[in-house]
Order: structure tokens, then sequence, then C-alpha cells
């Protein structure tokens, strides 16, 4: 009885491993983002990637890259860091610092909003 329930449990991880975590990372960064997740995938909005599954989990991925999605399967990918805070309304706030594309470009405690590094609030 032992060994099968070892059996079972061990079938489930690799299932959660290689079939729900793949296809969910987004999701599986909401739930923890009370965490401080500071190193994110890429947004992949509009992006059409090659249709392969090269990894199954970020401890696969080599020199500190995240399994990402490409837009269709899920690659090693260089990280984004994501900084705390959120960006202030576009409508009060000035857009004329330095240009970026997300929160590792920006100085300090800055952040990317839009494509300007601001204050975040």
């Amino acid at each position: 009885r032992r060994i099968s329930l070892m059996c079972c449990l061990v079938c489930l991880l690799i299932l959660w491993d290689f079939i729900v975590l793949p296809f969910n990372f987004a999701g599986f960064y909401n739930l923890c983002s009370f965490f401080s997740v500071e190193q994110v995938c890429p947004d992949t909005t509009g992006m059409i990637g090659i249709c392969v599954e090269l990894c199954g989990l970020h401890g696969y991925c080599p020199n500190g890259e995240l399994c990402c999605s490409n837009g269709c399967g899920h690659v090693c990918t260089t990280p984004i860091t994501v900084k705390p805070g959120d960006c202030p309304d576009p409508r009060f706030t000035r857009q004329c610092g330095t240009r970026c594309s997300h929160d590792g470009q920006c100085p300090g405690e800055m952040k990317c909003c839009q494509t300007s590094c601001v204050t975040p609030t």
C-alpha cells in the first residue's frame, strides 16, 4: 500500500511538472505575487513563436533563465525584472523620463510605466 501511494504521488508530481505548470505560468506568478517575485517572463501578447516545448520548469533552464511562453510553445528565456509599486495614472504624470520597455532598465526604485521610467505610487 505504501509503495502504491508513493507511486501515485510521484505520478501527480510528474503530471504537474510537465502538463500543468508549462501552460499556467502567468497564473502561477499571480498566486505567488505576495512573495515579491522579481524575475518574470516577458509579455508575449501578440507574439507567435515556434510551437515546441523545450522546458518544463524554471529549474531546467540554465544561467538564471526561466521557462516562458514564446507565444506558442515554451523555451528558456532571460527574465525581466518587476519592481514593487504601481504605475501612476498617466493623465497626471509627465512621461518624459528615461525610455524603457521593462522595470529592469530604470534606475533605483523607478518603474517602467508605458515607455518611461517614473516614480511608482
